[in-house]
């Protein structure tokens, strides 16, 4: 390898360095992500937005059961607060529908903001839900699981659950829905899942 190559090689390593450096560096910004063992209970209202594309429908079970992908895309998710319960996030949605109209979505996303008096940080996390596309707005019931050991930055630690329920506009993806989240930090979280196990 000749000295260009050498060059490049200790380029690419000083700018990994220092990348995961002022990665870290953030993360503490955000202060201590020692929490301890507690448990979290929030609830308030969140605000949904498609922010990215819609695909066409497309069958996935032929009749006679008929099941058809009628939307996938990507949902912004406002928490306005009001459970203490601050932030934003994004979830990547696929909902199909049968013959009665009645829709089951899952999705996998990532939330970044505060839950209850925690510091700045994010969750990765799974939802599911059901939705009743025959009327307008669409009613939905659901529920989201954060994923266990996905927190970073003042949400280090975190699992728990979350349901919710309200309605939604399938042309826009626009709705308004009700939520109760209870997490867990620190044991709190081995602890609930050796009792639900």
């Amino acid at each position: 390898m000749g000295n260009r190559g050498l060059l490049v090689t200790a380029t690419v390593v000083i700018m990994s360095v220092l990348l995961l450096a002022s990665f870290g560096m953030i993360m503490s910004a955000y202060g201590d992500t020692s929490h301890g063992d507690r448990q979290v209970q929030v609830s308030g209202v969140l605000d949904t937005q498609r922010s990215y594309f819609n695909g066409p429908p497309f069958p996935v079970i032929a009749a006679p059961y008929s099941v058809t992908v009628i939307d996938y895309n990507v949902l912004s998710v406002q928490y306005d607060g009001s459970g203490n319960h601050v932030g934003n996030g994004n979830t990547l949605t696929t909902l199909a529908v049968d013959t009665t109209g009645i829709g089951r979505a899952s999705g996998t996303g990532t939330f970044w903001g505060t839950v209850g008096d925690s510091k700045p940080g994010f969750y990765t996390f799974i939802d599911t839900f059901t939705i009743d596309t025959t009327q307008t707005p669409a009613p939905v019931t659901g529920n989201l699981v954060i994923v266990q050991g996905s927190g970073m930055g003042g949400l280090v630690g975190i699992c728990g659950t979350e349901t919710f329920q309200g309605a939604v506009n399938l042309a826009t993806g626009a709705g308004v829905f009700t939520y109760n989240l209870e997490a867990q930090f620190g044991n709190s979280c081995s602890q609930s899942n050796a009792q639900s196990g």
